[in-house]
């Protein structure tokens, strides 16, 4: 082997090595879009030819990594989908099934257990809408334990039209851009949202500039005016309404849309 060769098959080595730590680390915080990017980068190095054995085991980890990061969406996307009623919540909660399915297909092609599949499939089935089901409230864990104050209560002081309490979502969370910043809801409605982790400066009826992305609808964001309908800087609490059209239902249709036409 000439030393050009074993120089090469140095840097091979150390670049894979780098791409799978990458990989693990996205796999951890859920970004299931750069865990499938890096695997095709890995995929795309295996193909090159005459590669060492023991370096294109090492590339085998990837596929490990991508199904980990396929099991913890698919296990979270259930736990969403199994607390969200078949009512008000019906047509979110199908586009979340579709995407759970869409993401069962490529944890297939990545090795997963014929058990695990089964599984997953039956509590998709499980979590089907029902067209009899009652039109619920979400019932989600208990808002704003921090300020002491039960849900309805919260609710009846900050917005008094019962339409934002009946469709009110502590999840999927939203990220927020407000004032150069990002911060992730507390709860949104089709009327507005509500921030916990203000740190910026504002005040009653203040009219801002908001950005929302959701994780959920990865091709999603949204830009539009809000006013501000409460704010507590003690907690870092702020409630928003949307001016004129409200671009939740663009949200709903973009997961919808990812459902569909899983990547």
């Amino acid at each position: 082997m000439s030393d050009d060769d074993t120089e090469i098959r140095r840097h091979l080595r150390q670049a894979t090595a780098a791409l799978l730590e990458t990989m693990e680390r996205f796999a951890g915080d859920g970004r299931l879009d750069k865990v499938e990017d890096l695997a095709g980068k890995i995929e795309a190095l295996s193909r090159l030819r005459n590669l060492p054995g023991d370096l294109r085991e090492t590339m085998s980890a990837s596929s490990e990594i991508a199904l980990a990061a396929y099991r913890q969406k698919i296990s979270d996307l259930l736990d969403l989908a199994a607390l969200l009623s078949a009512g008000a919540d019906a047509q979110l909660k199908t586009a979340i099934l579709g995407l759970i399915d869409g993401l069962l297909s490529k944890a297939r092609t990545v090795g997963a257990s014929s058990e695990f599949v089964a599984e997953t499939t039956g509590r998709i089935a499980r979590c089907q809408p029902s067209a009899a089901a009652p039109d619920a409230p979400f019932e989600g864990v208990p808002l704003f334990s921090t300020a002491k104050m039960g849900r309805e209560a919260f609710a009846v002081a900050t917005v008094p039209d019962p339409a934002w309490r009946r469709r009110r979502y502590n999840k999927p969370p939203l990220t927020v851009g407000l004032l150069g910043a990002s911060h992730v809801t507390r709860n949104w409605t089709e009327r507005g949202f509500v921030l916990t982790d203000f740190s910026g400066s504002v005040t009653m009826g203040a009219r801002l500039r908001a950005t929302l992305r959701c994780d959920l609808a990865p091709g999603f964001e949204a830009t539009s005016w809000v006013r501000v309908a409460r704010c507590d800087p003690a907690i870092g609490l702020v409630a928003a309404e949307f001016e004129k059209e409200s671009p939740i239902g663009q949200l709903v249709g973009e997961i919808a849309a990812a459902a569909r036409n899983p990547a």
